[in-house]
């Protein structure tokens, strides 16, 4: 193992890549923080300002579109031209999409070019809207879960007269509706995949939802507001919907085709507050261990991330990112690395986390070598939970004393606790967890549980029929979306729902109704 560490440390200088690092007299990486966004970039300073600005002014105008929380901060990462975001391009996407993903320590990341205009990065938009949606609505039905995303894409700003306006005419989606017509929304808003196919079907979709957020503006609105509170999608179509007839809505869609348009919305903005709260110089150990983590997620071969890794740990052997993402490392040599790291940076929460996760890919048999994403740990913890040896709680606890808003920190916490038969101290862990991330199957699961662990039977048999309600929402029906055709890396990461979580829950419910106690 020292022998690794020392070949690390002394290895060539980084920035083996075509593009100029900033040790090889490369542009400067900063890191600006705004209200919502953490944008890492190689731009020039004026250029990083103006797009951190027109990101907060994205997400403004669709929270005036549909009044909704933004969701948790997500990080950009921007490179100044197309040449070098396109090494962050997955060989099997078609549409040459940079990647998105839920970062090792939970964080949304989005890789943009940096020097595109807002308006043409309907990918950025996309996965914005996803997780609005993912943040806000406790129950989705998969049409919305399609369309809304779809629609909130078409949203463009007037800075003059302070206007966000949604609704802009998709002519791909319209020139391919036309060849076909649009599918029934009956057909639609049952989910049945019947004998149609899924171009279709998400088309259709994304008219339905443009229709009824331009014409029944308050309506679908109502609407969306009663699947944030969770209420029953079809309840909530009747209490919203019940004047409308389907054949009327069929017409309708087909009205929209026929003159080659929907209707478009204008919606007054506030005035933007200027974004910018803190700006400072990216390290190069950052920088390639971001470089590594997003290679890592777009299926870059082994040896291009294990050489950003490498390079980040040259560069600070004690970058928690580097460590997890070195793939000529098993999970022990890591987990002695963090070791090292976590005395030299005792107040870096992610350092103890990551400990505790290598711990836990160690006792869970996780094939050694693979970097596991700590996220997978915690689901796999709450799925198998068991008492932690002393050291392993108190990594876990550190963390928690750093990062008290860490939704990953609080999940695993919350199980360790419920391990311990420590509901009472369990209860305020899942209760800030789902307060943070309002819709997740897994978290209410653990919600439940400390409400039944307290004696509250009533409150944890409501949030676990709320868990599987959501649940049997993001499961997608084998056959019915295309994932390569819409879908964004970042829903994936939320659709992968697997069974195990499914039996569970029901088998969870059933233990509540019979008593709790």
């Amino acid at each position: 193992m020292r022998a690794t560490f020392l070949a690390l440390l002394f290895s060539g200088a980084a920035c083996v890549h075509s593009y100029a690092c900033p040790k090889r007299g490369g542009p400067t990486w900063r890191e600006l923080q705004s209200s919502h966004f953490l944008l890492r970039t190689n731009l020039a300073d004026g250029q990083a300002n103006a797009l951190l600005d027109d990101l907060e002014e994205t997400l403004l105008a669709m929270t005036a579109i549909w009044p909704a929380a933004p969701p948790p901060r997500v990080q950009v990462f921007a490179p100044r031209d197309a040449r070098e975001t396109s090494e962050f391009i997955s060989p099997r996407d078609l549409l040459g999409h940079p990647v998105s993903y839920i970062g090792f320590f939970g964080d949304p990341v989005i890789v943009i070019d940096g020097s595109k205009p807002i308006a043409e990065q309907d990918y950025l938009r996309r996965n914005l809207a996803s997780l609005m949606v993912q943040q806000n609505l406790l129950r989705s039905p998969i049409w919305i879960q399609i369309g809304l995303p779809l629609y909130l894409d078409s949203i463009r700003t007037d800075r003059t007269r302070r206007v966000a306006i949604a609704g802009d005419t998709n002519r791909e989606m319209i020139g391919a509706l036309l060849q076909v017509g649009a599918a029934p929304v009956e057909w639609v808003l049952r989910a049945d995949p019947a004998s149609r196919d899924h171009s279709l079907y998400v088309e259709t979709c994304w008219l339905l939802v443009n229709h009824l957020m331009g014409e029944e503006t308050v309506a679908m609105r109502a609407y969306l507001r009663a699947l944030a509170e969770g209420r029953d999608p079809e309840e909530a179509w009747k209490s919203n919907f019940s004047r409308l007839k389907m054949e009327d809505l069929d017409a309708a869609l087909a009205s929209h085709l026929a003159t080659r348009n929907v209707t478009v919305i204008s919606v007054a903005m506030p005035l933007q507050i200027a974004p910018v709260a803190a700006s400072r110089p990216l390290a190069d150990a950052e920088l390639h261990a971001q470089r590594a983590e997003s290679r890592l997620h777009v299926g870059f071969a082994v040896g291009d991330i294990t050489d950003e890794a490498r390079e980040a740990q040259h560069e600070d052997p004690a970058n928690p990112l580097g460590i997890a993402i070195d793939e000529s490392l098993t999970a022990s040599e890591k987990l002695r690395l963090a070791e090292t790291a976590s005395a030299a940076r005792p107040d870096d929460w992610r350092i103890w986390f990551l400990r505790w996760s290598l711990a836990e890919q160690i006792a869970s048999g996780e094939r050694s070598t693979w970097s596991v994403h700590p996220g997978r740990m915690v689901d796999r913890y709450a799925q198998y939970p068991r008492t932690l040896e002393t050291e392993e709680a108190a990594w876990l606890q550190t963390a928690l004393r750093l990062k008290p808003d860490n939704v990953f920190v609080l999940s695993a916490s919350t199980v360790a606790r419920l391990a311990e038969r420590n509901a009472t101290a369990a209860l305020p862990l899942a209760e800030t967890a789902n307060a943070l991330a309002p819709a997740r199957p897994l978290l209410l699961d653990q919600f439940a549980l400390a409400l039944a662990g307290v004696g509250r039977c009533t409150d944890a048999l409501r949030v676990e029929e709320q868990a599987i309600a959501r649940e049997a929402d993001l499961r997608v029906k084998e056959g019915l979306i295309s994932f390569e055709r819409m879908h964004t890396s970042l829903e994936a990461e939320y659709f992968q729902q697997s069974e195990e979580l499914h039996r569970r829950l029901g088998s969870h419910l059933e233990a509540f109704r019979t008593g709790c106690h």
